[in-house]
């Protein structure tokens, strides 16, 4: 038999005592809000000498490939959180997830308008500026 060099103890389970990033109730993975923290803090308390984008490339590329198991085990939690509260604690989370797609919804549609205002402005300069080099150049030309 190969002999495996991955962190979970005999019976698959993560070693006790690593904390960092994990669930609050299986403590078998990351959650996002865990991955968010552990990004957050490799990026600000990084040293002075190098810069803020190598910072946050480095730190998205360590964080990057745990997104999804990430996103399975909040899912999870909030599953059974749910379930371990009741019919109020379920309506809480159904509005809450509601309400975060009523808020996506009101994003995309504001920058829509104001994509949508910042064209229209930009074709008015450009017609405007246009119009008068136009003009500029069919004046006659005085000659004295």
């Amino acid at each position: 038999m190969e002999s495996s060099t991955t962190n979970t103890t005999p019976n698959g389970e993560a070693p006790k005592g690593t904390t960092e990033g994990l669930s609050p109730f299986e403590n078998d993975g990351p959650t996002l809000h865990g991955l968010l923290c552990t990004t957050l803090s490799t990026v600000f308390s990084a040293d002075s000498s190098s810069t803020l984008f190598y910072e946050v490339k480095t730190a998205c590329a360590d964080g990057g490939p745990r997104v999804a198991e990430a996103c399975r085990n909040t899912a999870r939690d909030v599953l059974i959180w749910t379930r371990k509260g009741g019919t109020f604690r379920a309506l809480l989370v159904v509005s809450g997830g509601l309400g975060f797609l009523w808020t996506l919804w009101l994003a995309a549609r504001k920058s829509v308008d104001l994509t949508k205002h910042s064209l229209n402005m930009t074709s008015s300069a450009i017609s405007a500026y246009s119009a008068a080099r136009q003009a500029r150049h069919q004046e006659p030309s005085k000659s004295a």
